[in-house]
């Protein structure tokens, strides 16, 4: 597909209906696309409507905006046409993103945009060797089916294919792109006979199924690799911890009995096998499962052997992975709940939160905190954001400058 190179990101107010809302304070930050460039850039993160704000009838889109953060909590807008929980990933080839149009990739040099048309929600987006993944929510098919869309991009061009399944979460493995599906769409049939993969209290609800997303399989679409008999489970994780081809990731979930349980998943890509362990705490009890809701951890958090996560109080919290045992390490002073919002960043020496307080009026703080001591690094705070955050403009995902 061609590289478009400098175009001027649209002014989408003036393109729709009247009654569009596009804040102040992220309108004078916005960079027309020639101008756009990475520059000073410390972390960046997505802000954008929820996708039924759009189909609603409501005659008008609002923009979404790609924040990018300068060292003193100043910052520079991107607008698109908005990503419902769009997120971001950032290596040495620039930081990537996108919208229902097009794809992004701003470098040191300069912002290069694709026309890549696709599903207006996403599940997860990943640097990988020869550029970057995302995978995208397409919804229902059909009777049976669920469809999602994988796009690949490099600096020359992107291209999108379907995949059956729905792939909340999904791990990246030295750049093999895998999903761990709690709707398995068409390939429910086979799981259907198997009563092992059946619940026996609701037998219409489906196990996880594990399947390799990219590079697409021989047939270009995508290679189903295991099942898990867990059911009505997750924690709204989009990316999953992978070492040495094993997906690890914390799950609350039904089992084939119907009694809940909260475990530590050890998911193996090339066997299709999985192994997990109770949750415990240091004195040997069951962590609940409420403990795991609005739990933050990415694509970095494994660390020696341990699944380290954010709790909901905003405590750095440690998973042994080989046993379940959980300690609590420090407090970072935020929170994740379901009136307090978090996005958690996890990098080799670092642990990076933003955090609105969900007043409308406290300014946006972000910490970084030394992942080996807990000291914390570095503490902004964002001004003139907090006060536009509401279905019309939520905060979605975040990344941060890689090390050189």
């Amino acid at each position: 597909m061609r590289s478009i190179k400098s175009v001027a990101v649209a002014g989408i107010c003036t393109l729709l209906l009247s009654a569009c809302f596009a804040p102040a304070e992220l309108e004078a930050g916005a960079v027309a696309a020639d101008k756009a460039k990475l520059d000073d850039t410390v972390f960046a993160f997505y802000l954008s409507p929820q996708s039924y704000t759009w189909n609603a009838g409501l005659g008008s889109r609002n923009p979404a905006y790609v924040v990018l953060v300068r060292p003193d909590g100043s910052y520079r807008t991107i607008r698109t046409r908005g990503m419902d929980i769009g997120q971001l990933a950032w290596s040495a080839e620039g930081l990537y993103f996108g919208d229902d149009e097009r794809d992004y990739l701003l470098h040191d040099d300069g912002l290069t945009t694709f026309r890549n048309p696709k599903p207006d929600m996403q599940q997860s987006a990943f640097a990988v060797p020869d550029g970057f993944v995302a995978i995208y929510n397409e919804g229902v098919g059909g009777p049976g089916h669920y469809s999602n869309q994988v796009a690949a991009t490099t600096r020359q061009a992107t291209k999108l294919y379907p995949v059956e399944g729905n792939y909340f979460m999904n791990a990246s493995c030295d750049g093999v792109v895998y999903g761990i599906a709690t709707d398995p769409g068409a390939h429910r049939v086979e799981a259907a006979d198997r009563p092992d993969l059946r619940s026996k209290t609701d037998p219409t609800i489906e196990p996880e199924m594990l399947a390799r997303l990219y590079p697409a399989g021989a047939d270009g679409r995508e290679e189903v690799l295991g099942w898990r008999a867990a059911f009505n489970g997750g924690t709204g994780i989009q990316h999953a911890p992978c070492a040495q081809g094993v997906i690890s990731y914390l799950s609350a979930y039904d089992d084939v009995d119907g009694q809940p349980r909260t475990v530590v998943v050890s998911w193996d890509t090339a066997t299709g096998a999985y192994v997990e362990h109770p949750l415990v705490d240091e004195g040997g009890r069951s962590i609940p499962r409420e403990d795991l809701e609005f739990v933050r951890y990415d694509s970095g958090s494994l660390r020696d052997g341990e699944l380290e996560w954010f709790a909901s109080d905003g405590r750095i919290v440690a998973t042994d992975t080989a046993t379940g045992v959980t300690t609590r390490r420090f407090d970072t002073g935020y929170r994740s709940t379901a009136s307090q919002f978090a996005q958690v960043v996890f990098t080799d020496t670092s642990i990076h939160v933003l955090y609105d307080v969900n007043d409308r009026r406290t300014p946006l703080a972000y910490g970084e905190f030394d992942r080996a001591t807990g000291a914390t690094v570095r503490s902004l705070t964002i001004d003139g954001i907090s006060k536009h955050l509401s279905t019309h403009l939520v905060m979605r995902g975040m990344a941060v400058r890689p090390r050189a």
